[in-house]
């Protein structure tokens, strides 16, 4: 049997083409019975195809420094020595394309709340059709408004929890209430307001509605719900359609 030391002297005198024919011809018969001289071949072959790669030639020169670094010792040290250095960078290749195509892969996909950062924009809210003969709500309205455009979404909640009997109660402050809702993560809640507008026959408020339901369809994680909001949108030919078409189509490749 083959001393285990000079396994690495053998493969590197193959590789390097340093054999005789005859010297070739036994080392090629060894490494049929010899799985561990075979194994360390695999290895160097695998390890000369790495550093060969492109953009790795630096790599390669600071290997053959390293080489000829160790000249000192005598043929067996410097090609053991080599084999380590060798193997330890073809480790360090591989865990880097592996971690490289790991990192590639996460910044490619695209989670159902990166589409709600995408696509939300804050809705424009303005005091329509103020009535002059009712200062107290409007200045309540106003103040609800103001925190929303801001915000702080916490003070507009609290604004229509504490005044609700001051205003009044349609349509417009449903969708401000559910967006507010909307933006403190209390879903079930938004989903209602933006849902009992879309019973109503507020066909402008409705697109909003619909609109703003899907996306915290999003944010809530629920895509079942949020392609199906969608697809009413492109159905119904609104404001919305061309975007919801866009993002549709996005999902496709979204598992």
């Amino acid at each position: 049997m083959i001393d285990k030391n000079k396994y690495n002297i053998l493969v590197q005198r193959y590789l390097g083409k340093e054999l005789n024919p005859e010297e070739k011809s036994s080392f090629e018969s060894l490494i049929q019975e010899d799985m561990q001289l075979a194994d360390e071949l695999r290895l160097q072959l695998a390890v000369d195809n790495a550093i060969s790669n492109p953009g790795l030639e630096q790599l390669k020169m600071f290997l053959d420094k390293l080489h000829f670094k160790h000249l000192g010792g005598d043929m067996e040290t410097k090609y053991f020595g080599f084999s380590i250095y060798v193997s330890l960078v073809a480790c360090c290749i591989l865990l880097f394309t592996i971690g490289s195509v790991l990192l590639y892969d996460s910044f490619q996909k695209k989670s159902l709340i990166d589409f709600y950062e995408e696509y939300y924009e804050p809705y424009e809210i303005s005091i329509v059709n103020r009535n002059h003969s009712d200062l107290s709500r409007n200045k309540t309205m106003a103040k609800l408004i103001h925190y929303y455009n801001i915000g702080d979404f916490e003070q507009a909640a609290q604004v229509i929890s504490n005044n609700i009997m001051d205003l009044e109660i349609n349509h417009q402050l449903g969708l401000i209430s559910g967006l507010i809702h909307l933006e403190l993560n209390d879903f079930d809640l938004a989903k209602k307001e933006f849902i009992e507008i879309l019973k109503s026959d507020d066909h402008l408020l409705g697109e909003d509605a619909l609109w703003y339901l899907s996306l915290t369809y999003f944010k809530a994680n629920e895509k079942d719900l949020a392609i199906k909001s969608l697809k009413l949108i492109v159905d119904e030919d609104s404001f919305y359609s061309k975007t919801a078409s866009e993002i549709l189509s996005e999902l496709k490749n979204f598992k």
